[in-house]
């Protein structure tokens, strides 16, 4: 099942991307520069939100990872 975020630019990828972008994502993790939290944070939430995973909850589980 595809996902649409209403009144949005950005279409999430298709389900079957969805596996590699997360595995990338948590493989990217360790390489950010931990010392800044703040960037750290706002990377971690901006580039979960953008991978879009799931229907519903992805602002909530990106806030969630961020913390």
């Amino acid at each position: 099942m595809e996902v649409y975020i209403s009144g949005a630019a950005h279409t999430p990828s298709a389900p079957n991307e969805m596996y590699r972008q997360v595995k990338n994502f948590y493989a990217d993790l360790p390489e950010k520069d931990a010392a800044n939290a703040i960037k750290l944070a706002a990377w971690t939430h901006a580039e979960f939100v953008r991978i879009h995973p799931f229907t519903d909850g992805n602002g909530r589980t990106s806030r969630l990872i961020m913390n």
